[in-house]
Order: C-alpha cells, then sequence, then structure tokens
C-alpha cells in the first residue's frame, strides 16, 4: 500500500454541497484560551485572546487574560499596562473594573508598598460590593459566596504583609501594629475560621512576642485542614503549608511541623524549601536531644542529626542543579551542614536511610503520605521523585533472567476513572440530589496500565510517553508509576494542569451516564522528537531534553533505558495506542525511517492497538507496524459479518498489513487469535474462566520437593488445572489452519506451516482531523456487555497486550513475523538469551490467561507474581 492510499484514508472525502460551519462564539475562544493558560501554552493562549480582542476589543476578560499571559511570560512592563488600562479612567476602562486588576497590580508594586495598599484596597471595596450585591463588575461572571469570601480575606492579608515587611518603612510605623489587628479582625469577620487569616494573626502574634497566642492560632487554622486528603481543594497551598510549617518550627512545634511537610512532600518531593525546612526541624530535634539526654520522642540526638544532613544534603542538591533563586536559603543550608561535619555526623550510605522507620511514620490511610528521608539526589544513577522509589516494596523475581532486559515504550494515555453506583439517574420532576452507593476510582489509559504490568515481570524496562497532570494529583500518580517500575521521563508534565477523568454514573439495571474531562493537549509529532531525540540520536543533544511545561528537574528525572550490547536499537519494542491517527502516523514512520538508515530497524518491534473505536482513518496505521493488535468492537465497527467470527476478520486485513506482520485479536469473553501473515499460522483460543472449586489436579512443573507448594490453589492452563472455555463463548475453540483455507484471502502460494498446540492444557480446544484529535482527547469505558464476574472488560484487553508484547520477546526467537527482517545470529543470540521456549500458540495462552486474570478484578497489582506461581515461569 502506498503513499496514496494512505493519504486517502486520512483525509475525508468530499462532501457534497455542505454549508460552511459557523465560526466560534466568544465564549467558546475564552473558554479555550482559559484552557491554554491553565496548560501553560501561552503563545497558543494569546492567539486566541488576540482574536478576541480583535472582535471586541473592549473585552475585559480577554484583556484580563492576555495580562496574564505576559505576566507569565516575563514582560512585567507590559503586563502593568494591560492591568493599568483595565482602570478608570483609562479610555476603554469599564465603568466597574475587575478585582483581579488591582490584585495584579499590587503585587507588581513591589517598589511601592504605599501604591501596592491602594490597590489591595480598591480591590477589597469592589469584591466587598459584589459580596454585599450592591455592585457588578462588568462583563465579569458572578462569584459564588466562598470565592468572594476567600479573595476578600487574601487581598487584606496582602496588605498586613506589606505591613509587616521589614524591608519597608511602614513595618517601624507606630500605627502598623494597630493596622494589622484591624485588618486581620475584618478578614475573620468576612470569614471566621478561614485559616490563611488565622496563620497570619498568628504571625503577628509572634511579632508581638505572645507565643501562646500565636501557638492557639496556628493549631486553630491547622484542624481546619490536617485532615483533609492530599487532593482535597480546599487543602491549602504548598506556600502557605510551608509558612505554617515556618511558624511551627518558631514555636518549637517539630511534630506538627513534620507532619505537615509529610503532606507537602507527598504533593511535590522536589521542593527545595520543604527539604530545607524538614533538615532544619530535625536538626533543631537534634539540638533538644542533646541538652535532654541525648534522646527525643525515642531517638537518639545522632539519628535526627543524621536524617537532618540528609534532608540538607538533597535540599544543596536540588537547588544547585534547578539553580534555585533563593540564595540565603543554600547558604544556611550549606552552614548546617558544616556544623553536622563538624559534630561528625555523615550522609546515611545510599539505600539504607529510612531503613526500619518506614512503620514510624507511614500513614496508614494513604500510601502515598509518608516523611520522605532519602540521601542525596547526586548522581545520574537516581530514578528521580526521591522517596516514592526509595520505599516501593521488593517486586518478586517472577522468571530466569534473559541477559539483556526488554525495553519496552508505550506511548498513549494516562486517565483516572470514578465509577459512581447510583439507585437511579435523576429525573425532571425527581429529587436532583443521589446518593451513591459506593465510588470506585481506577487508574485506566491502555499504555500506562500496559507498562505498569509489563513492569511486574523481571528483567523489563519500561517506560511511559504521554502528557501527564502536573497538579498534586498528577503529581501522585507520577510517583506511584515510579514505584511500579514504569520511567516517565519521556512524559510531558503540564505544570498545574488537572489528571484527565470520566465519571460514570452506573444504576442496578446497568444504565449508565458517562461524563469526561481531559484538559491535556496529546503530544504532537515535534514534541515526540523532541523528546526522544536524546535516546534516538543522542549526539545531536548536549543536555537532557525536558518541555517547557515540565516541573520535574531533569537531573533528578527517572531512569534511561539500559544499552544491549547485542542490539544496536535504542529499544526493543515501541507500542502506539492509535488515538490520533494523523499523529501516530508521522510517529511511526519517522521513526522507521530513522530506525532504517541508522541500521537498526530489525532489532525492534513497532506495534499499533487500532482501539476500541473505529477511528477515521486508523487503517494506515496498519501497514507500519509489526505487531497489530486489534480488538471484536472495531471489527464489529467495521463489518457486522465478523462479529462471532476472528479469522475472516484477520484474514480480510492481511492485503495492508506487513508481509512480516502479525495480527492479533483480542476478542473480550470469547477469547483471542493470532495470524501470522508470512508463515500463514493461525490459532484461536476461548476466554479462560478459573473454577474455583476443585483443586489443582497436579503439583505445577519445576515446583518444589515439599509437598506443600504456596501455588498449589492456584490454577492454570500452564500447570494442567481447571480452566475451560467460557461458556458464552461465540464460537468452538479452534485448531490451527492457513491463511491458505480461506477463499478470500488472495495469498501466495506454496507451503504453508501448520502448528498445533501441545501444552498441557486440561478442557480447552487446542490453540494453536479535527474530528481525529476531538475523539483522541476521550476515555474509553466499557459496554455494559461483560460476562458474570467480569468487572474490568477495558483492563482485560490491555492485559491481553501486556501478556503478547512479554511473550512475543522474551519467549519466542525474533525476527519475522515480529520485525521486517531477522538473520541466524538472532536466532543464536535468542537460544543463548534462554528464548524459544515458548511456540506462538503458547504466547496467546498465556496472554489469555492474563487477560482471565485480570478481567475478574479491579487492581493490577500482584497479576505478574500471580502467573509466576501459576507455573508459566518455571522452565
Amino acid at each position: 500500500m502506498g503513499r496514496t492510499q494512505i493519504k486517502k484514508k486520512i483525509l475525508p472525502k468530499p462532501q457534497k454541497a455542505q454549508t460552511t460551519s459557523p465560526a466560534p462564539t466568544i465564549p467558546a475562544l475564552i473558554e479555550k484560551a482559559q484552557n491554554l493558560i491553565v496548560q501553560c501554552d501561552y503563545g497558543l493562549a494569546q492567539r486566541f485572546i488576540t482574536r478576541i480582542l480583535n472582535t471586541e476589543p473592549t473585552n475585559v476578560i480577554a484583556k484580563e487574560m492576555l495580562g496574564v499571559v505576559q505576566l507569565e511570560t516575563g514582560d512585567i512592563s507590559a503586563a502593568k499596562a494591560t492591568f493599568t488600562a483595565l482602570l478608570p479612567p483609562n479610555p476603554g476602562a469599564p465603568s466597574s473594573p475587575p478585582p483581579s486588576a488591582h490584585l495584579y497590580l499590587a503585587q507588581l508594586c513591589e517598589d511601592d508598598p504605599h501604591l501596592a495598599l491602594k490597590h489591595y484596597q480598591a480591590a477589597i471595596e469592589i469584591l466587598m460590593g459584589q459580596w454585599k450585591g450592591k455592585e457588578r463588575a462588568e462583563d465579569l461572571p458572578r462569584d459564588d459566596e466562598a470565592e468572594l469570601k476567600n479573595n476578600i480575606v487574601r487581598a487584606l492579608i496582602g496588605q498586613v504583609e506589606i505591613w509587616m515587611d521589614p524591608s519597608y518603612d511602614l513595618c517601624y510605623d507606630p500605627a502598623a501594629e494597630k493596622t494589622c489587628e484591624e485588618l486581620l479582625q475584618t478578614a475573620l469577620q468576612t470569614d471566621p475560621g478561614n485559616a490563611e487569616a488565622l496563620q497570619a494573626l498568628a504571625s503577628v502574634r509572634m511579632s508581638q512576642q505572645r507565643p501562646d497566642d500565636a501557638k492557639q492560632c496556628i493549631e486553630q487554622a491547622w484542624s481546619t485542614w490536617k485532615d483533609l486528603d492530599i487532593d482535597d481543594p480546599k487543602i491549602p497551598p504548598i506556600s502557605a503549608r510551608l509558612a505554617t510549617v515556618k511558624i511551627f518550627l518558631e514555636l518549637s512545634l517539630y511534630t506538627p511541623a513534620l507532619l505537615v511537610l509529610q503532606g507537602v512532600m507527598a504533593s511535590d518531593d522536589q521542593d527545595v524549601e520543604a527539604w530545607y525546612l524538614e533538615g532544619w526541624c530535625f536538626f533543631l530535634m537534634a539540638e533538644q536531644a542533646k541538652e535532654n539526654g541525648g534522646i527525643l520522642d525515642e531517638l537518639t540526638w545522632q539519628e535526627l542529626a543524621t536524617d537532618a544532613r540528609d534532608c540538607l544534603e538533597t535540599c544543596k542538591t536540588l537547588h544547585e542543579n534547578e539553580g534555585h533563586p533563593d540564595a540565603p536559603l543554600l547558604e544556611h543550608a550549606k552552614e548546617l551542614i558544616a556544623k553536622l561535619d563538624e559534630l561528625g555526623i555523615k550522609p546515611s550510605p545510599a539505600g539504607e536511610e529510612g531503613e526500619g522507620d518506614e512503620e514510624e511514620w507511614e500513614d496508614e490511610d494513604d500510601e502515598e503520605d509518608v516523611v520522605t528521608r532519602q540521601a542525596p539526589l547526586g548522581s545520574n544513577d537516581d530514578l528521580g521523585l526521591g522517596p516514592a522509589n526509595e520505599m516501593a516494596p521488593p517486586r518478586p523475581s517472577l522468571s530466569i533472567q534473559h541477559g539483556a532486559p526488554l525495553r519496552v515504550f508505550a506511548c498513549g494515555t494516562l486517565f483516572q476513572t470514578h465509577t459512581f453506583s447510583i439507585p437511579a439517574h435523576p429525573t425532571p420532576d425527581a429529587d436532583p440530589v443521589v446518593r451513591a452507593h459506593s465510588v470506585i476510582k481506577t487508574r485506566g489509559g491502555s499504555a500506562s496500565t500496559l507498562v505498569s504490568l509489563l513492569s511486574q515481570f523481571s528483567n523489563v524496562e519500561t517506560f511511559l510517553v504521554a502528557p501527564l497532570a502536573g497538579n498534586d494529583e498528577g503529581r501522585a500518580i507520577i510517583r506511584e508509576l515510579e514505584r511500579e517500575g514504569v520511567s516517565t521521563r519521556y512524559c510531558k508534565i503540564w505544570k498545574n494542569a488537572a489528571v484527565p477523568s470520566a465519571w460514570v454514573f452506573e444504576t442496578p439495571d446497568s444504565k449508565r451516564t458517562v461524563v469526561n474531562y481531559n484538559p491535556l493537549v496529546e503530544i504532537q509529532h515535534e514534541e515526540f522528537v523532541s523528546t526522544l531525540g536524546p535516546l534516538l540520536a543522542p549526539e545531536n543533544y548536549t543536555l537532557p531534553s525536558t518541555s517547557p511545561a515540565t516541573p520535574i528537574p531533569p537531573a533528578v528525572r527517572s531512569r534511561q533505558p539500559s544499552t544491549n550490547p547485542n542490539s544496536p536499537a535504542p529499544f526493543d519494542w515501541l507500542h502506539f495506542e492509535g488515538r490520533s491517527v494523523k499523529t501516530t502516523l508521522s510517529n511511526i514512520t519517522g521513526l522507521d525511517g530513522l530506525a532504517r538508515e541508522r541500521k537498526w530497524r530489525s532489532h525492534c518491534v513497532f506495534s499499533v492497538d487500532v482501539g476500541r473505536k473505529g477511528r477515521q482513518g486508523v487503517e494506515a496505521l496498519i501497514p507500519h507496524a509489526d505487531v497489530i493488535f486489534l480488538n471484536k468492537h472495531y471489527a464489529q465497527a467495521t463489518s457486522p459479518t465478523f462479529t462471532t467470527n476472528p479469522r475472516a476478520f484477520l484474514l480480510s486485513l492481511t492485503s495492508i498489513a506487513p508481509p512480516h506482520a502479525l495480527l492479533v485479536a483480542y476478542w473480550g469473553s470469547d477469547g483471542a487469535a493470532v495470524l501470522s501473515v508470512p508463515t500463514k499460522e493461525y490459532f484461536q483460543g476461548s476466554g479462560w474462566v478459573e473454577e474455583r472449586s476443585p483443586p489443582a489436579r497436579g503439583r505445577r512443573p519445576g515446583a518444589g520437593d515439599d509437598g506443600e507448594s504456596e501455588v498449589g490453589d492456584i490454577l492454570s492452563v500452564r500447570s494442567g488445572s481447571d480452566f475451560w472455555a467460557g461458556r458464552h463463548s461465540g464460537y468452538a475453540s479452534s485448531s490451527a489452519f492457513t491463511a491458505s483455507q480461506y477463499n478470500d484471502a488472495g495469498s501466495d502460494t506454496g507451503d504453508h506451516t501448520q502448528r498445533s498446540g501441545s501444552t498441557s492444557g486440561h478442557g480447552h480446544g487446542r490453540t494453536g482531523s479535527s474530528e481525529d484529535d476531538i475523539d483522541s482527547q476521550g476515555t474509553e469505558i466499557p459496554e455494559n456487555e461483560a460476562d458474570a464476574g467480569v468487572i474490568d472488560e477495558v483492563g482485560a484487553q490491555d492485559a491481553f497486550i501486556a501478556g503478547m508484547i512479554y511473550a512475543l520477546t522474551r519467549r519466542i526467537l525474533p525476527g519475522a513475523p515480529y520485525t521486517p527482517s531477522a538473520t541466524s545470529d538472532d536466532a543464536i543470540k535468542a537460544q543463548e538469551n534462554d528464548r524459544g521456549r515458548w511456540r506462538l500458540d503458547e504466547c496467546l495462552r498465556f496472554a489469555t490467561e492474563l487477560s482471565g486474570r485480570k478481567a475478574r478484578r479491579l487492581n493490577w497489582e500482584g497479576l505478574g507474581a500471580e502467573m509466576g506461581r501459576a507455573g508459566w515461569f518455571d522452565c
């Protein structure tokens, strides 16, 4: 199939007498610009803003967004001019200016505190007027009462901070103390119990030498949010929480300080100031311990001092790597390190810090919330994201080693699904408030889930290439991935952006409503090239490549792939989700050309998952992949005749698939099938269901001599136990047959090999355009057609793909039909690496069983170990 045919499949067909689509409305353009600002794409946001202002030159919201973009891009003078233009008596300024203009200008008047106070006061008066309903700013949406009160309180606190700042003469004004008292009284009258106002009052009490009152205020402020989940929107920002820590330290309240730092580290374990404050806290605790007999909270002063040294060394390394602007902080950290050095306190040896401490500091309710103590992050071997990796439980070894590790890259997405079980959907006449019986939160996205599962197998390195959220919840997910062994080094992280999510509302009769939200933009071809450039062409990159939006310092990002002395390729397998067809096509064809030019194309595998939806033009990807993963949903969308028979569906694709390709079809509860285009081998298997009642019929091959094997009750086709074909299978399990037996296949002539399955299975048959961009933003939620007991249909499909990737790469000879070419040397190396133990039919069995096990559980943890206990890795 040539490029002309590919182009035809991608480009939409010409439409007859089609009317021109209407231009986007101003509200739609505003929403798009706001989303781009959230994603830190300021250049594109400014283009939308300019388009709005060309249509409506006086649009207040657009002007305000323009000022924000100028501010974020460092054009301070232009930002000041833009915000000032929104205030009377400037021409074109609204009669009731937006309070945000005054608030921004107040923060930009660092050299004139009196002018800053005036701007804060003007903002407060406007906000007070809105709150009390006396007036409304033109063209501004109505804020809810809570948001208005928060803004008023923050403006009042901004005034307090100016009066208390020792760099301004106002700090020494006789009226300063009384003014601060009055401002904070107004803040607490506006919003009683406001945590930020109470914290500011605690700072004032400390300056008044009233520590008891300060303690009461800060503890009251902390009590309003200390028990909230780390991703709760009511949690104060990190800067406010670090201010809380400083007050706790001034009051010698070390335990609360560490607890607050614990939450900060769970949100961002690369925060320089957080590491500094934790080191300073342990230093002060060590000093107190020395003064009180050498013990504090059952820890010796030496242990506390060592913890302080570890934290301060980490702070120093992060500060230097990031080029952090706070020079005094670094100087103080160095001074403390020097003092500890004089006392003979050295950093903990790598891998020893924190051992034995985890139970003491671990929060049982949240695996993410741990007090993070780790050694300095100075080496290039550090996996990044610090303590999340340090505290990961050891992964069990599931199989023998195969020489060089399997290096798998997966390009796609990650999202979260929130499934609400509700009694009924609300109707117009019913109560609009519905109480959910349960809420289940799961992580999805084919690429991210399959690498998470692959990382459970031994000697496998997995890498995700995807856009990820950079807010607190997103960072927690990144740490979770790294703990699982998935490297996020090649992901694009959108600073402060939210995690793509799907909300599923399901009733007992299986009626569902699905709401999708994806604020992240797919990785475009140019970004794909720049992200993987240092890996593919390292001679052209002298420094690590990172996204401008990525908030994680390059020096502490996770690992790079290992090198394989037997392969010139930088990876072994590259898998694509076929979500954005045009982008994926550009990525895979460009990479194919580079690989051929550099002579390593035959040493790696490209695979594509066409997805459950029949996306327009997805067939254009098939000619460029070595392994193509298809499914029943896509087959049904292609033609209803393929619903019950994957054989006919796979054979229909042989005319456009590469001559070396492997076509793999996942048919859900009906099993799976695989067709080798060059050898004409075809294997088909039914779905797997585990029977729990009868015991295993015998010990698994390779079990130990002891009669009570820990895996004696693990049932598997590998160990000859009671799995059987799913009862709802739409077809009989088939023996192997050749593609030439299908008359419409149009295959070439010659001898065609048939393989019969020979594993010891019991009870089984032997298995031998803009539309594209919009569609790619969605999430895939399973339809209501799973068999009884199947609770994760989409996850089962991802597990099947992961199983096939692992089995094909680690257990059979490489080369055709899985890469464009193969040599006898490849086969020799494969034998040396202990491959060649499984045939193609056994690979299919492995993946199908792995899929069946995943289908009946929500989580992914332990699936690899479960397959090991079932005997799959006993050789």
